[in-house]
């Protein structure tokens, strides 16, 4: 079962303002599951509105499809730079099948490629 309070706690230790602004989890075929999103003290203007979320989750979702043989797939859009990867199961071992979700980190275009992978990867479970 998800816990969603649970899953926006999680999203919310990804964040890192003002790079690292946004974390969503997402179904392969980008359906958002739960986000985070934080704005910076120094640019409150920059808060995602739903729209944006579920743009992200969309982008996140293609980039991921195109990509999912390599381990990650990124993208810059209008929304800054989107970091996608797929949360694995342990116990998954066929190649061809779905994950269950993705993890998308939204950052600004200045956040760092490997910042951002970091963040996803190492709070990745």
């Amino acid at each position: 079962m998800l816990v969603l309070p649970a899953l926006h706690t999680y999203l919310s230790q990804l964040l890192s303002p003002p790079s690292i602004h946004t974390a969503l989890l997402l179904t392969p075929e980008g359906a958002l599951v739960s986000y985070a999103s934080q704005t910076s003290a120094e640019r409150p203007a920059r808060q995602k509105s739903k729209d944006d979320i579920r743009i992200i989750a969309g982008l996140g979702a293609e980039v991921w499809a195109e990509t999912r043989d390599e381990e990650e797939g990124m993208v810059e859009s209008e929304l800054g730079r989107i970091l996608v990867l797929a949360v694995e199961d342990g116990r998954m071992s066929v190649q061809d099948t779905d994950p269950l979700l993705l993890l998308a980190v939204n950052g600004t275009l200045e956040a760092d490629w490997d910042a951002m992978r970091i963040k996803a990867c190492c709070n990745c479970v």
